[in-house]
């Protein structure tokens, strides 16, 4: 299977739950950057990604989408501005892939730096039980 026939496939992404608040933000942010800094070795390294492991990434960042999107939070904290980063460069490498049948180094290069960013920037953020708000380590 290729990265074009693995993007056209229709995937439930969400596993049917909604997210609840700030803690899927950072958790989505989690997520993502575990699957595309392990796509982003293998790529930017000019290895060729199993179908397994695109499919991985286009999952996750379907699910980060749709936090962002069903959430849709104040987009001034650091971790959201994160996630939308990083869901946009993962979305390049999708369709970058799509269209030319691989990904430049550079652009995986460029996921593991925002990648690393949102994340250290998650790992900061706590949310506050039962409510919408959320504090900083």
């Amino acid at each position: 299977m290729t990265a074009d026939n693995i993007c056209s496939a229709q995937h439930d992404v969400r596993d049917g739950k909604d997210p609840e608040g700030p803690g899927d933000i950072a958790n989505a942010v989690k997520d993502l950057y575990l699957l595309s800094s392990a796509a982003a070795q293998l790529g930017g390294s000019r290895f060729e990604l199993t179908d397994p492991q695109w499919r991985r990434l286009l999952e996750g960042t379907r699910r980060a989408r749709a936090v962002m999107d069903q959430l849709n939070a104040e987009k001034e904290n650091c971790v959201f501005r994160g996630l939308y980063e990083l869901v946009q460069v993962c979305e390049e490498i999708l369709e970058t892939s799509r269209l030319e049948g691989r990904c430049p180094p550079g652009l995986w290069l460029r996921a593991s730096r925002i990648g690393r960013q949102a994340y250290e920037c998650a790992q900061t953020w706590i949310p506050a039980a039962g409510t919408a708000e959320a504090r900083w380590r």
